[in-house]
């Protein structure tokens, strides 16, 4: 299990790379992102790294849709 968590942490740091490059730092396909890394730091019992990738998309999703998403719903879970 713990070689497929860190499978699928580099996937997810690698997807994010490429969007940061092609999109920038705000690209709201950042936030989903975040939040499936978020899920894995979760698993791991990382919950500081979690909540920190939650609330960065968070603010990215704020940015693009303003405060009254209905997205920002699923990240506010998450990071509950």
């Amino acid at each position: 299990m713990e070689e497929r968590l860190k499978e699928a942490k580099g996937l997810y740091n690698e997807a994010i790379e490429i969007e940061k490059k092609k999109y920038g730092g705000n690209y709201v396909g950042l936030a989903l992102l975040y939040n499936n890394l978020a899920k894995v730091y979760e698993t791991e019992g990382k919950l500081k790294e979690a909540e920190g990738l939650i609330k960065e998309a968070i603010e990215i999703d704020k940015k693009k849709y303003g405060d009254n998403y209905v997205g920002l719903a699923s990240s506010y879970n998450n990071l509950a």
